[in-house]
Protein backbone atom coordinates (compact mmCIF):
# COMPACT_ATOMS: atom_id res chain seq x y z
CA UNK A 1 0.00 0.00 0.00
CA UNK A 2 0.64 3.41 -0.74
CA UNK A 3 2.00 5.83 2.20
CA UNK A 4 0.57 9.72 2.99
CA UNK A 5 1.12 11.97 5.39
CA UNK A 6 -0.97 15.45 5.47
CA UNK A 7 1.76 17.76 3.95
CA UNK A 8 2.66 15.14 0.98
CA UNK A 9 1.20 13.72 -2.07
CA UNK A 10 2.82 10.50 -0.93
CA UNK A 11 5.87 9.05 0.84
CA UNK A 12 8.33 6.33 -0.07
CA UNK A 13 8.56 5.38 3.65
CA UNK A 14 8.07 7.14 7.43
CA UNK A 15 10.20 6.55 10.79
CA UNK A 16 9.19 7.20 14.27
CA UNK A 17 12.32 8.13 16.33
CA UNK A 18 10.57 8.47 19.55
CA UNK A 19 9.60 4.91 19.40
CA UNK A 20 12.64 3.82 17.24
CA UNK A 21 10.46 1.96 13.93
CA UNK A 22 10.14 2.77 10.03
CA UNK A 23 8.06 1.36 7.31
CA UNK A 24 8.55 1.88 3.93
CA UNK A 25 6.18 1.53 1.12
CA UNK A 26 6.93 -1.18 -1.87
CA UNK A 27 4.34 0.09 -4.60
CA UNK A 28 6.00 2.94 -6.01
CA UNK A 29 9.82 1.40 -6.07
CA UNK A 30 8.57 -1.22 -8.71
CA UNK A 31 8.55 -0.29 -12.15
CA UNK A 32 5.59 -1.80 -12.59
CA UNK A 33 3.51 0.83 -10.84
CA UNK A 34 4.44 3.28 -13.69
CA UNK A 35 3.62 0.52 -16.48
CA UNK A 36 7.16 -0.17 -17.11
CA UNK A 37 8.49 -4.23 -17.42
CA UNK A 38 9.50 -5.10 -13.70
CA UNK A 39 13.15 -5.01 -12.70
CA UNK A 40 14.15 -7.15 -9.94
CA UNK A 41 17.53 -5.76 -9.60
CA UNK A 42 16.05 -1.77 -9.80
CA UNK A 43 13.43 -3.13 -7.07
CA UNK A 44 15.85 -4.13 -4.50
CA UNK A 45 17.96 -1.25 -5.26
CA UNK A 46 15.38 1.42 -4.34
CA UNK A 47 14.02 -0.88 -1.12
CA UNK A 48 18.00 -0.73 0.09
CA UNK A 49 17.69 2.75 -0.15
CA UNK A 50 14.61 3.54 1.36
CA UNK A 51 14.97 1.45 4.49
CA UNK A 52 18.56 2.86 4.52
CA UNK A 53 17.31 5.98 5.06
CA UNK A 54 14.28 5.27 7.24
CA UNK A 55 16.95 3.40 9.65
CA UNK A 56 19.01 6.38 9.40
CA UNK A 57 15.72 8.61 10.85
CA UNK A 58 15.12 5.88 13.47
CA UNK A 59 19.21 6.57 14.51
CA UNK A 60 18.59 9.76 14.78
CA UNK A 61 19.36 11.62 11.46
CA UNK A 62 17.76 14.41 9.19
CA UNK A 63 17.69 14.58 5.48
CA UNK A 64 21.23 15.70 4.10
CA UNK A 65 21.70 18.30 1.15
CA UNK A 66 23.90 16.06 -0.47
CA UNK A 67 22.03 14.16 -3.08
CA UNK A 68 24.53 11.19 -3.52
CA UNK A 69 23.77 10.74 0.32
CA UNK A 70 21.17 8.01 1.23
CA UNK A 71 19.60 10.50 3.73
CA UNK A 72 18.44 12.82 1.37
CA UNK A 73 15.18 13.60 0.93
CA UNK A 74 13.41 11.70 -2.32
CA UNK A 75 10.91 13.48 -3.51
CA UNK A 76 10.50 11.67 -6.71
CA UNK A 77 11.78 7.96 -7.80
CA UNK A 78 14.37 9.54 -9.93
CA UNK A 79 15.82 11.27 -6.61
CA UNK A 80 16.01 7.91 -5.11
CA UNK A 81 17.64 6.44 -8.23
CA UNK A 82 20.31 9.17 -8.06
CA UNK A 83 21.09 9.13 -4.42
CA UNK A 84 23.56 6.15 -2.81
CA UNK A 85 22.41 3.08 -0.40
CA UNK A 86 25.66 4.77 1.50
CA UNK A 87 25.34 8.10 4.01
CA UNK A 88 27.96 10.74 3.03
CA UNK A 89 30.85 11.71 5.37
CA UNK A 90 28.88 13.95 7.46
CA UNK A 91 25.71 11.44 8.46
CA UNK A 92 28.82 8.81 8.93
CA UNK A 93 30.02 11.23 11.37
CA UNK A 94 26.57 12.01 13.16
CA UNK A 95 25.69 8.42 13.48
CA UNK A 96 29.10 7.97 15.51
CA UNK A 97 28.56 10.21 18.17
Amino acid sequence: MDLYVSSLNFVFGLADRENRRAIIALPRLRQSYYRLPDDMNVFKQRVVKESTHELGHVLGLRHCDDRRCVMTFSNSLADTDLKSHDFCSRCQIQLHR
